[in-house]
């Protein structure tokens, strides 16, 4: 561990880490910038790559023993430049950079989500952490979000660190369940009752769009069933990260 004082915004240490606060660089680099005692915490326990940490003197002295047990760079720096990095109003001034996962393929043999143009990082946060939570490990996107923003990571309280996040097109998407036979349901106002299917297949992709615009119509028509959630009270629609909440749930315990 080196510990190392930065009081300049120049410092080319900070800008580096201050391009990583912006979409356009985070789609070229394998490193992401996140925030707080809990989520550096958490991902260290988890045995993702934390490459180095940005905090103040003062919040370096209440955590001295954890930053030690990093074992990575330390650079004990001024607030101004920590709110440079954060993105939250109040920061605990604790930032870091955490190496990104390495893509995989697609795991045909479990769940997959499929998510359509969801651009909102509040909603992508809180997909992903309901698909951690009802095991839906793989998430194919089409037009979303950068799943490794600041506010996708913290909606997701650090759970896109244990996802494997697939980009392809929707021509891909379709050769992909052509060949390997997998079901694929569409989450759509006009569909089947979710509750009358009774028995789930062994594995299946579950399709998402965006609040405003919905599926692609290209995207719907290569499902192998669309699906709706029953509402009362002239309720026409949820939001989608509630949406893939209760459908995720009703398929975990069939």
């Amino acid at each position: 561990m080196k510990i190392t004082k930065i009081t300049s915004l120049a410092n080319e240490n900070i800008k580096n880490a201050i391009k990583l606060t912006e979409t356009k660089n985070l789609k070229k680099s394998n490193v992401a910038i996140v925030e707080s005692y809990k989520v550096v915490k958490d991902l260290f326990l988890q045995k993702h790559k934390v490459v180095c940490v940005f905090t103040t003197e003062n919040a370096f002295n209440k955590k001295e023993d954890f930053f030690k047990s990093l074992n990575c760079d330390i650079f004990i720096t001024t607030k101004l430049i920590i709110n440079k990095l954060s993105n939250v109003e109040t920061s605990d001034e604790i930032i870091a950079i955490v190496e990104i996962p390495k893509q995989k393929n697609v795991e045909i043999k479990e769940n997959f989500l499929v998510l359509d143009h969801v651009q909102d990082p509040t909603n992508m946060g809180a997909i992903i952490r309901s698909a951690c939570a009802f095991n839906f490990k793989t998430i194919v996107t089409i037009n979303c979000v950068h799943p490794y923003s600041q506010k996708v990571t913290r909606c997701s309280m650090s759970n896109n660190f244990n996802v494997n996040f697939v980009e392809l097109s929707i021509e891909q998407l379709n050769l992909l369940i052509n060949k390997n036979k997998t079901p694929l349901y569409c989450l759509n106002m006009d569909g089947e009752n979710l509750y009358n299917i009774k028995s789930k297949e062994k594995c299946f992709g579950l399709i998402l769009g965006s609040e405003g615009k919905g599926v692609n119509k290209q995207l719907s028509s290569i499902a192998t069933k669309t699906i709706c959630i029953p509402m009362q009270n002239n309720v026409e629609s949820l939001n989608v990260a509630v949406s893939a909440s209760i459908v995720m749930s009703y398929f975990n315990n069939l």
